[in-house]
């Protein structure tokens, strides 16, 4: 097996999943089907969540264990960058759709850039993130869409770009956010599932509307 190939292990395949939940988000807005987008970028959500877990329990070669971040990180400018930028247009389809996916992708891979070098937290023990974390646009994007089911879509597209804007904000701030332990964990889980199953009925109507 060649060097390339060797960095692949259980974990990093895992982290994979994303990247191409995250090519899922862009094919998906493309074509118009945002709430399929939006259920693909709460799959790179989770497994953003989970694959570290797996990181820190199973064996692993040295260099798929020295590849790990470095992919992680890759991979969630795909999720949490480019991805819901493209989202962004393919919904909102307006010249400031595109100056704001700009900004927000910028700002999301400043804040990679700064976690490679520096890291997130002021420690390794430390209790708390600095800044918001890029993966909880996984988080906040699909809950403004919940708003479709009882708001239209001219309302809900105006807001789209703000919350981008505050997203981009949080991610460059310097405020404190919790890190994810014990029951919180389960609780970001638990409310992406609960997303995950929100969404289900719109997305088979896109499939649906499709088809006909």
């Amino acid at each position: 097996m060649g060097p390339v190939l060797r960095q692949l292990d259980v974990t990093n395949l895992f982290t994979l999943t994303g990247l191409a939940l995250a090519l899922g988000v862009v094919i998906h807005a493309a074509h118009h089907r945002p709430i399929t987008a939006v259920l693909c970028l709460l799959g790179c959500g989770l497994v953003d969540l989970f694959d570290g877990l797996l990181a820190k329990n199973l064996l692993r070669r040295d260099e798929a264990r020295a590849a790990g971040p470095v992919l992680d990180s890759l991979v969630d400018a795909c999720a949490f960058g480019l991805a819901p930028a493209a989202l962004l247009y393919s919904y909102v389809e307006t010249p400031i759709a595109i100056i704001v996916g700009i900004v927000y992708a910028s700002v999301c891979i400043l804040r990679l850039t700064y976690f490679e070098r520096v890291g997130l937290t002021t420690s390794e023990t430390a209790e708390h993130y600095v800044g918001l974390p890029v993966t909880y646009s996984a988080l906040f994007i699909p809950l403004a869409f919940v708003a479709r089911s009882f708001a239209p879509d001219t309302l809900l597209r105006p807001g789209l770009l703000g919350l981008y804007l505050l997203l981009a904000a949080a991610m460059a701030a310097g405020i404190r956010v919790p890190k994810l332990r014990g029951v919180w964990y389960v609780a970001f889980a638990v409310g992406a599932a609960a997303l995950v199953a929100f969404h289900s009925g719109g997305a088979l109507a896109e499939w649906g509307t499709g088809a006909q």
